[in-house]
């Protein structure tokens, strides 16, 4: 099945960066220099403290740096990330 995103994450103060790729299969992670080699929708960046909030629905993933447009990152949002009930 075609990926539904593929989404970059970049902690600027860690140097770390990972890509993870979104389909109907489990989510797909790859970590550090092969992760910048993985072709993106739409690039998170920011501190590890800011990302973190974000990717686990506390605050708006607008609130970090985002390349690709605001509706790149919906599938995210819509079926990957952690959901408080």
């Amino acid at each position: 099945m075609r990926d539904l995103l593929t989404l970059r994450v970049r902690a600027v103060d860690t140097d770390a960066v990972w890509t993870v790729r979104l389909s109907a299969d489990p989510p797909l992670t790859v970590r550090g220099a092969a992760a910048l080699e993985t072709p993106a929708d739409c690039t998170l960046s920011g501190t590890a403290e800011e990302l973190c909030p974000g990717l686990w629905n506390r605050v708006p993933l607008s609130s970090v740096g985002l390349s690709g447009g605001p509706g790149a990152v919906a599938p995210w949002e819509e079926n990957s990330a952690v959901v408080r009930s």
